[in-house]
């Protein structure tokens, strides 16, 4: 399993739906947010960018990682323990 299959399903929460695109869950996410008072809008807004942001950076490090190693070797010992060092990733 790859490391974004495993943040994927550790992000996925079962209470809640999805939507077939993440522009058409983005925009959802925007309908919803301009329905709050003007006041909290831009808090809500930075909270559900700074999510994003968040998670495009683990998928970008998990892919440039992935290339840099593509051998394998130690590479889950080097996402698990976050030293990607090349002492962590070939045995």
């Amino acid at each position: 399993m790859t490391k974004n299959v495993e943040l994927a399903k550790a992000i996925r929460h079962g209470l809640f739906a999805d939507r077939a695109t993440l522009k058409e869950a983005f925009d959802y996410a925007t309908e919803v947010i301009q329905r709050l008072p003007s006041s909290e809008q831009i808090a809500v807004t930075t909270a559900m960018y700074v999510v994003l942001n968040t998670l495009s950076k683990e998928i970008i490090a998990n892919e440039e990682l992935a290339a840099e190693y593509p051998a394998g070797g130690g590479i889950e010992k080097a996402f698990a323990t976050g030293d990607h060092s090349p002492k962590n990733v070939w045995p």
